[in-house]
């Protein structure tokens, strides 16, 4: 980003973040879901990473398990909303997938990273 007589004007890898601002997540445009969607093959697996990953969201990645450690830290619900619930359920769904799915090793790794991380942040770490 460069600073032009007190108007920003932002790299080409920026074009667009003022109309659109989501789209620029993370590395240029890819957020955290469109890459975990990207790199999974089981359908049933992205489902889950799509209840858990929004594309608008006004708290950290975008995640479920943002939502839920920053409603446990502030006691604020994020969005309005307790995420709990929906993080107790995402839990199931994803012990589910990884025990009826035949999951590839890669998709098997990922689905195994995030629901850890869904159980370490609703019990608070």
């Amino acid at each position: 980003m460069v600073f032009v007589g007190g108007t920003t004007k932002l790299g080409n890898e920026f074009q667009g973040y003022l109309e659109n601002p989501d789209r620029f997540a993370l590395n240029n445009g890819t957020s955290v879901r469109e890459k975990l969607l990207n790199s999974v093959d089981n359908q049933k697996l992205k489902n889950v990473i799509s209840e858990m990953y929004r594309s608008k969201s006004s708290v950290g990645d975008g995640g479920l398990v943002d939502a839920i450690r920053d409603e446990l830290k502030t006691g604020v619900k994020t969005g309005g909303k307790s995420h709990l619930l929906k993080g107790t359920e995402r839990v199931t769904n994803l012990e589910n997938v990884i025990k009826k799915e035949n999951l590839n090793d890669k998709d098997l790794k990922i689905a195994k990273e995030l629901l850890e991380d869904l159980k370490n942040a609703l019990g608070g770490k």
